[in-house]
């Protein structure tokens, strides 16, 4: 009996090491992937190639003005605060956008995008809630900056256009725009941008009781303009890859305008802190301000169907 446990702790101790070892070996792996998109991603840039990519070009470009970030408290609870970027040249009002961070994630790292997002007349909210997923964070924030509309202390009161709002995310925060997006009745919600949405089944699993997930989201509630985008890379391909995205698409109702791309030689966060997003900027200018030169990156020219750098998903018109 002494020598079967014996036999039994040394194979368990054995099994044990193989996993810590595969483990190991899995986060180097990982490490250097996130380690790698984060060198392209600071030098990547945006050349412009005449009837390719324009509109992306020029939507790509660094804020031409100063952009403000000023943090925002919740008058209800004090320890709920948010960041703000909006441009210091107010004189129209400013459509919001309420971008929801991914996991572990701040408005830092997603800063350079953000404020060029801000400098095309925009304000840009940032909720970094550890509870994202269900949307109810995003209404949460959507008081709070309503509320400070109003507030005569408040810098820029009357100044924000409550009835034209859009809504972005990464990752898990990708899950929280989405589900915000029909989790109430709210027409002033005009629009909808997601980055690395998970498809079901992932994120350690968080996915698979889909009833009882606070991430699981139904595409078939989705009744505003969408457009989703993700990297080609092996963390994109593993929890939002092609497939998934143009499952999702096509499972939006065909009365919504629905678009779909993944961008290619890249992993990851295409929403980041070291360069704008061109076609996030045209997508809001479009959606929000109807802007008929950003149109021309989803229809009309149709540049993003036609740009070779991205993998265009058909949209379900």
């Amino acid at each position: 009996m002494n020598k079967y446990l014996k036999e039994t702790l040394k194979f368990l101790f054995g099994f044990i090491l193989i996993i810590l070892a595969i483990f190991f070996v899995y986060r180097l792996h990982l490490h250097n992937i996130i380690k790698k998109n984060e060198e392209f991603a600071k030098y990547n840039t945006i050349s412009y190639k005449q009837n390719v990519n324009r509109i992306e070009y020029e939507f790509s470009k660094n804020p031409a003005e100063d952009i403000q970030e000023e943090t925002i408290t919740d008058k209800k609870d004090k320890s709920k605060k948010y960041q703000i970027f909006y441009p210091l040249n107010k004189d129209k009002k400013l459509q919001p956008i309420f971008f929801s961070t991914d996991e572990n994630l701040t408005y830092k790292d997603y800063e350079k995008s953000l404020q060029s997002l801000a400098s095309f007349g925009f304000l840009v909210l940032v909720n970094e809630d550890s509870t994202n997923g269900n949307g109810e964070n995003t209404y949460k924030a959507i008081e709070t900056l309503a509320s400070l509309n109003k507030d005569r202390s408040f810098s820029l009161k009357d100044k924000i256009d409550m009835n034209n709002i859009g809504l972005g995310g990464h990752g898990v925060g990708a899950c929280e725009a989405l589900n915000a997006s029909y989790l109430k009745n709210n027409d002033s919600i005009k629009a909808i941008f997601l980055t690395s949405l998970p498809k079901m089944g992932t994120i350690n699993n968080k996915f698979l009781l889909k009833n009882k997930s606070s991430l699981a989201y139904d595409m078939k509630k989705v009744n505003k303009p969408i457009f989703i985008t993700a990297g080609s890379g092996k963390i994109d391909s593993f929890y939002c890859p092609l497939e998934a995205l143009s499952e999702n698409i096509n499972s939006v109702n065909k009365n919504v305008e629905a678009y779909g791309a993944i961008k290619k030689k890249y992993d990851n966060n295409l929403v980041n802190n070291y360069h704008p997003l061109g076609y996030m900027n045209a997508w809001f200018n479009y959606s929000l301000k109807k802007d008929t030169t950003a149109a021309n990156a989803f229809i009309v020219r149709n540049e993003l169907k036609n740009n070779p750098s991205w993998a265009y998903v058909k949209d379900n018109r």
